[in-house]
């Protein structure tokens, strides 16, 4: 019975962890964001907070068929780049302040910048 006990305690707290660790604000398939101007983005570990409010991974790349605003800038570039590189924006290439909104339902989130819509895909890991 000690033993059975014992499990039953260590299985609660080891949930207890899991529930704890979970991202409260993660932006998912299902949230909905209402034009919110985010002003600062902290980055840890592939996770973005914005504002302290959002969460995101890092890989959220922007959606484009040709070309995109000249004004993102590749901040991921590498020292040596070959000739097969190609820079694919991605969110954390987009530089604060700018205003964030996202419809319920849809894997795709939106930045207004410097007049430009920009559509970019919720990543994940």
């Amino acid at each position: 019975m000690k033993y059975i006990l014992t499990i039953f305690l260590i299985s609660l707290t080891f949930q207890s962890c899991l529930h704890n660790n979970k991202l409260d604000g993660f932006v998912e398939v299902q949230s909905e964001i209402k034009s919110d101007t985010i002003k600062s983005v902290t980055i840890n570990r592939g996770i973005l907070t914005l504002d302290k409010k959002y969460t995101l991974f890092s890989n959220c790349f922007l959606i484009y068929k040709d070309s995109f605003p000249k004004w993102i800038e590749d901040y991921g570039e590498p020292d040596i780049k070959s000739n097969d590189y190609v820079f694919n924006p991605s969110i954390t290439d987009i530089k604060t302040p700018y205003v964030l909104y996202k419809f319920k339902d849809e894997k795709y989130f939106y930045v207004v910048k410097n007049n430009d819509t920009l559509k970019f895909e919720l990543g994940d890991f």
